[in-house]
């Protein structure tokens, strides 16, 4: 399937990854010492703005989760079913999963941060970013913090919407700090232009 559609983009985990058709069909590899691509469920038709997932371990149903942002709200996608979270504020730009699977960032494209429950049943907090602009990465500093990127800002969003912003002469490079495998923060590079 993937040689007939072409693989648009990969979302990866610890054991595996999935992999976006061109077609908007989800492919999962779930152990990278036997891989064995899946096709997940079916996915709703319509431009994807945004896409993460919940791996494995963080959900009840013990399978990947990928969460698809079309129009104005997130779709779930597993092995068996595809659900809409009956959202209404989006189109979300960006989707970010925490590192423990407890919480999801999505970026609005009237600039606003939520945090929400990775179930979608509660938010924690709103930012305003004021930006009109997108930025160019979403990204968790650990559990408790969203890392906002653009081209020479950065903002870092805490709890209950409590910020920090940083301004910069260069481009912003983020990446996640490991410790045994998981993330426990983002170091920040900056490149200059």
């Amino acid at each position: 399937m993937a040689e007939e559609y072409g693989v648009v983009g990969c979302r990866f985990w610890s054991a595996g990854f999935v992999a976006l058709l061109s077609n908007n069909q989800l492919v999962a590899v779930s152990h990278y010492d036997e891989p064995r691509p899946k096709l997940l469920a079916q996915s709703p038709e319509g431009e994807i703005n945004s896409w993460s997932l919940i791996p494995p371990t963080y959900t009840l149903s013990r399978s990947v989760e990928v969460l698809l942002a079309i129009d104005k709200s997130i779709y779930v996608v597993d092995a068996a079913d595809s659900e809409d979270r009956m959202l209404q504020n989006g189109p979300f730009k960006h989707v970010s999963v925490s590192p423990n699977g407890l919480f999801v960032a999505l970026f609005t494209g009237d600039g606003k941060l939520w945090v929400v429950s990775s179930d979608f049943q509660n938010k924690f907090s709103e930012y305003d970013s004021h930006a009109k602009t997108p930025p160019g990465s979403v990204t968790w500093c650990g559990n408790d913090a969203v890392v906002l990127a653009w081209e020479d800002e950065v903002h870092v969003v805490g709890p209950n919407g409590a910020s920090v912003k940083y301004y910069s002469l260069f481009v912003p490079i983020l990446r996640p700090i490991l410790t045994r495998g998981y993330i426990k923060g983002t170091f920040m590079m900056v490149k200059s232009t």
